[in-house]
C-alpha cells in the first residue's frame, strides 16, 4: 500500500519529515521504507536526443560556463552555491525513474586533481510537469542552479541538451583512510563520481529506509561502536528496489556514484549491478531459560505500530497500514516477543497507537501461548498518536493500578507540543511529555510480591541535541521525583525504571540518573561487544534501559539481538516468520522481588483502560484533539475504571451521603483500591476492593457495610471482626484469601460496573466513613 507517499518523496534522498544532519536516533520513521515504490510515480518521456544548441542561442544574460571539478571545488561546499551554470559531463547512472528524480554526470577527463570532484549530481526540479528520460552513456550539457541540499552539491535541472555519446568514466577504486575527518575529505573529493568498493563486510544491517552499511573487509572491522574511532563506513542506496542484508554478511562488486545524505556518505546502486552476497552465520537467540524465583520484566521499543485506521486528529496518515498489513505487523511481533522473550510476565512497550493496538498484540500473543494476557495504555499528547503502555501476563501477575504522570515545564514546546499547563509556583507552563510515562503497579498473583514499573519514552533526538537534551534531562529528573515519590508511599516495593529514553549511556540525561545514586543502568552488566540496543546509520549505541534501585537484585539481564542485525524487508514481504520485527532490541531482565511489599496508596484505573463497548455497544474510545478543550488534562490524574461487567440493577437504592460534596472522609478506615483484574467473566474471583485503618487504635468492624451504590450489592462485615492500627485488607469478590485477612464478598456476579461506579464504606450506624468513586460516577466523592 502505498500509504504517505506523497508526503515522503524523498528529495534528492532526504525525506522532508526529518532534514538530514538532524535526523532522529529514535526509530522515527520506519514507514519510509514506501518511498521506494515511488517509481510508479515518476512517469518519463523521451526528449528528443537529436536536440542541439549553440551558445548564441543562450539568453544575454547567460550561465556561468563551469567544469564540474570547478563546480565541486576543494572544500565541502561548492564555491559558486546560489548561481547559474551550464556544465558538461557524461551520465553514468541514471535514477529519474524512481524516487530520487535524478541522474549523475561526470566530466570524461576531469582535472587529475585529487581534491576535487569529477562528478555532479542532477536534480529534476521540475519532475513530472517536464518529464525527462536520459541514458547512462549520454554526453549531456546541463544548465541549472547550483545548490548545497544538506551537504550534497548539486545543479537543479533548468535546461538539458544531449550531444551524443561517450564511454562512461572507469570506477575510482575507493580506498579511505580509517579517521573520520581524513575520510571525510577523501569522500567529498569523489562526491558524484561513479566509485567501486572493495569486498565489503556490514556493520548495519538494511534499516526501514532500504539502507545497510558497510566497511571494507580487510579493515578488519566486524562492528562499529558509537565511540569509535571509523571513518571508512559507507551507506548503500538501493533506489527502485531493495536488498536485505544482515550483520555479517559480505558484499562484493559494488559500483555506483558516491552521494551524501543524512550525513553520511553512500553509495547509490543500480538494480541491474551485479553483486555478490554471501550471508553471515547470524542466528537470532531463543528466549533464556527465566531464573528461578523471579519476575520477568521486558521492555520494548515495537517500531510505529498503529492500527488501520487514519485518525483525523493525529499526525498518522503516513504510518497507516492497511487491515492486511496491521495484521502482518501484529504477527511479526507477536512472534517475536514470544520466541525471544518468553514472553515476560510484565513488558512494557513504546511506540502503540492506542489501547486497541495493545489489546490486539495482547491476542495474537495469547493465541501463541495458550495463556492470558492484560493490556493497558493511556493515550497522551503526542502529535503522532503514539503512546507507551503494558501488556502483562495475568496468570503471573495482577496490574494493581496504572496512572499516566505528565509534567509542566518552562522548556520551550517542540513539535507542535504547545499544551499549557500549571507550575507548582502556579504559574503557566507546558506540558513536558508528548509520550507521558505510565507507573504500573504489580503483584505476582501466586505470592503477593510487588513491583511499581516505570516505562518511558523520552523525547527524540529530532531538533538537534542542543535542543532536545534539556527536554530529556527534565523528563530524567521527572522519573526521578516519580521514584522517590513511589518509595515514600511503598518503601518496601521495588521501583523499575524502562523504555526508550531516546540517549546514550553518557549523556546529560542517563547522567542525571546515575548522579542521583538512586538507580544503576544494568548495561553496565553486559560485556562491552554485546552492549547495544539500536543501530543508527551502521553505529551500534544502546537507546533503551533498564534502571533499578542501587540494591534491586538481578538474576539476569540481557539484551537481545533479534532485530537491529537482521535486515529490514519492504512491508509487502514481510511475514509472521520475519525475524526483524522492529528498529530497536527488546531488553530483558528476571528481578528478584522482597517476599512483602506495602499495599498501594492510590489507583488510577483510567478511561481508556477498556473499551467502552464492555457496557455498550460504543466504538473504541479515541483521542480528543490535541490542545483542544477535550484534550486529555495533563496536571490532573486519570480517571479510574475498576471492573468489567455491570451489576443487576438496584432495587432499593442505597443510603446515600449526608454530608455535603466534598467534606473529608470521616476517621478512622480508608478505600485504598479496588482492584481490576483485566478480564470479562460473569463473576471476578481476583477483584477486591482494600481498605486501610489509618489509625493507630484497634477497630471493630461489626455492623460495617461496603457498599456499590451503582448496584444492589453490599458487604457485611463478619460479627467481631476487628483491623489493627495501620492494617490493611482486602474483601475479594467471590474467594477467601487468608493472608489478606479471609474476606469475602461471596457475590455470584461481578461487584463493581465498569465505566462508572462509587464505593462506600459505613459504620454500624450508617454514617459514611469513606468513598471512592471512579469513571463515569467520579464526580460524585466531591
Amino acid at each position: 500500500m502505498l500509504r504517505g507517499i506523497l508526503a515522503r518523496v524523498q528529495r534528492g534522498f532526504v525525506t522532508p519529515l526529518q532534514p538530514a544532519g538532524v535526523r532522529s536516533a529514535s526509530c522515527f520513521a520506519a514507514g519510509k521504507r514506501a518511498a521506494v515504490l515511488l517509481a510508479a510515480l515518476a512517469v518519463a518521456t523521451l526528449l528528443a536526443s537529436s536536440q542541439t544548441v549553440t551558445p548564441s542561442a543562450w539568453s544575454q544574460d547567460e550561465p556561468l560556463d563551469l567544469a564540474i571539478y570547478e563546480i565541486q571545488g576543494s572544500g565541502f561546499k561548492s564555491p559558486y552555491v546560489g548561481q547559474t551554470a551550464r556544465t558538461r559531463g557524461v551520465v553514468t547512472a541514471d535514477f529519474l525513474d524512481t524516487y530520487a528524480n535524478g541522474f549523475f554526470i561526470q566530466d570524461e577527463t576531469g582535472d587529475g586533481d585529487p581534491n576535487t570532484s569529477d562528478g555532479i549530481w542532477i536534480y529534476h526540479q521540475h519532475g513530472e510537469a517536464e518529464p525527462l528520460e536520459v541514458a547512462t552513456g549520454d554526453r549531456l550539457i546541463v544548465t541549472g542552479e547550483v545548490n548545497e541540499h544538506f551537504g550534497l552539491t548539486e545543479i537543479l535541472l533548468d535546461q538539458v541538451v544531449t550531444d551524443g555519446t561517450a564511454s562512461v568514466p572507469a570506477a575510482v577504486l575507493v580506498d579511505a583512510p580509517q579517521g573520520p575527518q581524513e575520510a571525510a575529505i577523501y569522500y567529498e573529493a569523489r562526491e558524484g563520481m561513479l566509485v567501486e568498493l572493495k569486498p565489503s563486510f556490514v556493520v548495519g544491517a538494511t534499516n526501514s529506509h532500504g539502507e545497510p552499511y558497510v566497511v571494507p573487509t580487510d579493515s578488519g572491522v566486524d562492528r562499529i561502536f558509537r565511540n569509535d574511532s571509523e571513518g571508512r563506513r559507507l551507506g548503500l542506496i538501493f533506489p527502485g528496489w531493495w536488498l536485505s542484508l544482515n550483520h555479517g554478511d559480505s558484499v562484493d562488486g559494488t559500483v555506483g556514484p558516491m552521494t551524501f545524505t543524512y550525513s553520511n556518505y553512500k553509495v547509490m546502486v543500480d538494480q541491474d549491478t551485479k553483486l555478490t552476497v554471501t550471508p553471515g552465520e547470524l542466528e537470532a537467540p531463543a528466549a533464556p531459560e527465566q531464573a528461578e524465583d523471579t519476575v520477568r520484566l521486558a521492555t520494548y521499543n515495537l517500531e510505529n505500530m498503529f492500527d488501520p485506521i487514519d485518525d483525523p486528529d493525529k499526525n498518522d496518515g503516513a504510518w497507516t497500514p492497511s487491515e492486511e498489513q496491521y495484521e502482518r505487523m501484529l504477527a511479526v511481533r507477536a512472534r517475536s516477543i514470544v520466541d525471544h522473550l518468553g514472553p515476560p510476565a510484565i513488558l512494557g512497550v513504546q511506540e502503540v497507537e492506542n489501547l486497541g493496538v495493545v489489546e490486539d498484540l495482547a491476542e495474537r500473543i495469547a493465541a501463541r501461548t495458550g495463556g492470558q494476557y492484560g493490556a493497558a495504555l493511556i493515550e497522551g499528547p503526542d502529535a503522532r498518536g503514539i503512546d507507551v503502555g503494558y501488556i502483562f501476563d495475568t496468570a503471573a501477575v495482577r496490574l494493581l493500578s496504572l496512572k499516566q504522570e505528565q509534567a509542566c515545564t518552562t522548556l520551550p514546546p517542540t513539535e507542535g507540543l504547545d499544551i499549557e499547563c500549571e507550575m507548582p509556583d502556579g504559574t503557566k507552563g507546558r506540558v513536558l511529555f508528548g509520550r507521558p510515562p505510565l507507573v504500573g503497579h504489580f503483584e505476582t498473583v501466586d505470592e503477593g510480591k510487588r513491583v511499581n514499573v516505570i516505562v518511558n519514552h523520552f523525547k527524540s533526538k529530532r531538533g538537534g541535541d542542543a535542543v532536545t537534551t534539556p527536554i530529556r534531562k527534565a523528563m530524567a529528573e521527572h522519573n526521578l521525583e516519580l521514584l522517590l515519590g513511589l518509595k515514600t508511599k511503598e518503601p518496601q516495593v521495588p521501583v523499575v525504571i524502562i523504555g526508550d529514553l531516546n540517549d546514550f549511556e553518557d549523556s546529560e540525561p542517563l547522567q542525571v540518573f546515575a548522579d542521583s545514586g538512586l538507580t544503576r543502568d544494568l548495561h553496565a552488566s553486559v560485556p562491552p561487544e554485546e552492549d547495544y540496543s539500536y543501530i543508527f546509520n551502521g553505529v551500534s549505541q544502546n537507546l533503551d534501559y533498564v534502571l533499578v534501585e542501587k540494591d534491586q537484585p538481578v538474576a539476569l539481564f540481557q539484551p537481545m539481538h533479534v532485530n537491529c542485525d537482521f535486515g529490514a524487508l519492504p512491508e509487502e514481504e514481510l511475514t509472521a516468520d520475519s525475524q526483524r520485527a522492529s528498529d530497536h532490541d527488546p531488553l530483558l531482565a528476571d528481578l528478584v522481588l522482597p517476599e512483602t511489599g506495602s499495599p498501594v496508596q492510590s489507583v488510577y484505573l483510567p478511561l481508556l483502560m477498556k473499551r467502552f463497548d464492555l457496557d455498550a455497544g460504543a466504538p473504541r474510545p479515541t483521542a480528543a484533539p490535541t490542545g483542544t478543550a477535550g484534550a486529555p488534562e495533563p496536571t490532573s490524574a486519570p480517571t479510574a475504571i475498576p471492573p468489567t461487567v455491570p451489576p443487576a440493577t438496584a432495587t432499593t437504592p442505597p443510603p446515600t451521603p449526608t454530608r455535603e460534596t466534598g467534606t473529608p472522609p470521616a476517621f478512622p478506615m480508608d478505600i485504598i483500591t479496588i482492584y481490576y483484574n483485566g478480564a470479562i467473566n460473569p463473576s471476578e474471583p481476583d477483584e477486591y476492593i482494600q481498605i486501610t485503618n489509618v489509625s493507630e487504635t484497634t477497630v471493630n468492624l461489626s455492623g460495617w457495610q461496603i457498599i456499590s451504590v451503582r448496584g444492589d450489592q453490599r458487604y457485611d462485615f463478619p460479627g467481631g471482626f476487628e483491623m489493627a492500627g495501620g492494617q490493611t485488607c482486602r474483601v475479594y469478590t467471590n474467594q477467601s484469601h487468608p493472608e489478606h485477612c479471609g474476606l469475602s464478598w461471596d457475590s455470584n456476579q461481578a461487584v463493581w460496573r465498569n465505566s462508572g461506579d462509587k464505593a462506600e464504606i459505613r459504620d454500624q450506624g450508617g454514617t459514611l466513613i469513606d468513598w471512592y468513586c471512579y469513571g463515569d460516577y467520579e464526580d460524585q466523592c466531591g
